[in-house]
């Protein structure tokens, strides 16, 4: 965590102070983006996003270093969520909400690209999101991947509830392995 009272005590001169409260589900969005940033990263993978927010908000590719061949693009929807109910009541499944038109977008049977969706797991306080110490820098939250692939149909709802399993963790081996998937043809 990221206490400003001390910074604001020494420099008592300065109005110090977290910037853009209204603008947190955007916050929310670049908090996760960087850290998918990190995790690509580590996974040897490159991220591209879309200038225009089609419900793709980023497409990831990987390269197999021993065919240079290309794999991918996969499209990522991302969800980063503080509601109070985001997991059930045994954690085992953390939930977001889509909008009904990007769910059906994500749920198509035979898309000409893999999706996924990542629901990242953040804090309701901003000063919680990232901390920092002589050693190491900290982003304290998770991200799970589903893939909502051949779901159901849903009518009469704005809003659909997904949900990932805690034991999805979207991490650079979890997106190794999804990469994987995708080359041996397997569904998500």
């Amino acid at each position: 965590m990221t206490d400003l009272t001390a910074t604001r005590e020494s420099h008592a001169n300065l109005d110090i102070h977290r910037g853009m409260p209204s603008r947190e589900s955007n916050l929310k969005e670049r908090l996760q983006i960087g850290l998918i940033e990190v995790i690509a990263a580590a996974a040897g993978c490159n991220i591209a996003q879309p200038q225009i927010d089609n419900g793709i908000d980023l497409m990831i590719t990987h390269e197999c270093p021993s065919k240079h061949e290309m794999s991918g693009p996969l499209h990522v929807q991302l969800k980063a969520t503080a509601s109070k109910n985001r997991w059930n009541a045994d954690r085992t499944r953390i939930s977001a909400k889509l909008s009904h038109d990007r769910y059906d977008q994500f749920r198509m049977e035979n898309p000409a690209y893999p999706r996924i969706i990542v629901i990242m797991d953040v804090d309701p306080e901003m000063q919680n999101w990232y901390q920092a110490n002589d050693d190491f820098s900290k982003i304290k939250y998770r991200c799970y991947w589903t893939s909502i692939q051949g779901l159901g149909e849903v009518s009469g709802k704005s809003e659909v509830t997904v949900s990932a399993p805690r034991s999805q963790v979207f991490d650079d081996a979890a997106l190794c392995t999804i990469f994987g998937k995708i080359k041996a043809g397997e569904k998500l």
